[in-house]
């Protein structure tokens, strides 16, 4: 490809907006129109689709393991179009449905589990097999046009990187060690809009100061395993539970998952994953990990009830930065800078949820092939 024949893109973020960005455009460009397509994603990490991911831990001297879903656990399809862009992935068995019964209690006392109500989503719920992991990385791999670079960080952009001598302007990214990543028609930005504040701090970015307007918060995830289910506190026991997801409305929890009822997940070592209130995780994140880890163990026993006898085999917390967005929804999205052909979107810009990556992304590829 070369630079007159061929439009290229720049993704920064290979989160699950940034990935199906990329796919919405391999779909439409042709449409619309006549030169070659070039996407480069760059990726921070060492993989894609950060925000539904998992983690796992094998148990020692066998071959069984814990895992869990870190990030977000599942998700609903609730527009046509979402399903229509989701439909291969569930033909592939990729995207399996998960009928979750969801107990809702009012603290996290113990004493009132039994006289929880349990309900189900309202929307079909979808959780990716054989891990969180595996759809973003479908995602990836269906991209013809695209190229992934990993480990990749980009560095804050400035307006001396547009050159605007050309028909159209063209921006100049560099990595963090200062070297020349690329020259691109067009520059999308889906990382969290504290980092996407920091890309664009010193630039005259024509909607800069309505990045930092949505708030994001932290979230902490707890990650509880044991050795088998004969070990489980009794609350957990198959016998007498009838939840597989519990939802706490006041206390320093917020939800509480239990991993190996999921589909396909039962060849799992009993693994249960907490999610800590975000408003809570805020408030803490930056307080000392151990004292964090303490407080939500002390909680999470609370609602559980272990003993010495059926404490879990294995603890491990993760802290999200950016977790959640609190305030209203931006209005029009993507922010757009159409001097400079510079886009900022992802999930926070919406409801923060796997379908509101659909959406923004949906919006931008808009604005991309149709820009005027």
């Amino acid at each position: 490809m070369t630079d007159t024949d061929t439009t290229r893109i720049a993704i920064i973020g290979g989160g699950l907006t940034g990935l199906i960005t990329a796919a919405l455009l391999e779909r439409d460009w042709a449409t619309e129109n006549k030169q070659k397509l070039g996407i480069t994603i760059f990726e921070k990490s060492r993989g894609v689709g950060r925000m539904a991911t998992r983690y796992r831990k094998p148990q020692t001297d066998s071959a069984e393991e814990w895992q869990w879903a870190m990030g977000v656990q599942s998700f609903s399809a609730k527009s046509d179009d979402f399903k229509h862009f989701i439909a291969p992935f569930i033909d592939a068995n990729t995207l399996v449905p998960w009928q979750s019964r969801i107990a809702h209690i009012q603290s996290g006392h113990a004493e009132i589990l039994a006289d929880s109500s349990i309900d189900t989503p309202k929307h079909p719920c979808y959780i990716s097999s054989p891990k969180m992991t595996s759809w973003g990385r479908a995602i990836a791999e269906r991209l013809t046009h695209t190229e992934i670079q990993f480990k990749t960080r980009i560095a804050p952009l400035t307006d001396s990187a547009v050159n605007q001598q050309g028909k159209t302007p063209r921006t100049e990214l560099y990595d963090e060690a200062g070297n020349s990543v690329g020259m691109f028609d067009w520059v999308i930005c889906t990382a969290p809009n504290v980092q996407a504040a920091e890309l664009f701090a010193d630039t005259s970015f024509a909607a800069k100061d309505k990045i930092s307007a949505p708030t994001m918060q932290a979230c902490y995830t707890l990650m509880l395993g044991w050795q088998d289910k004969a070990h489980l506190p009794a609350r957990l026991q198959d016998k007498t539970r009838q939840w597989s997801v519990l939802s706490i409305a006041d206390g320093i929890l917020d939800k509480i998952f239990i991993e190996h009822d999921k589909p396909e997940h039962g060849h799992l070592l009993p693994s249960v994953t907490i999610h800590a209130d975000n408003a809570w995780s805020e408030a803490h994140v930056d307080e000392a990990q151990d004292v964090v880890r303490a407080s939500l163990i002390k909680a999470v026993q609370d609602v559980l009830g272990w003993d010495a006898e059926t404490a879990p085999t294995h603890i491990d917390m993760h802290r999200w930065r950016y977790a959640a967005t609190t305030d209203n929804p931006l209005t029009p999205v993507p922010l757009m800078d159409v001097q400079k052909r510079w886009l900022v979107t992802g999930d926070w810009c919406g409801a923060g949820s796997i379908e509101a990556c659909y959406q923004m992304a949906q919006a931008s590829v808009t604005r991309v092939i149709q820009p005027s």
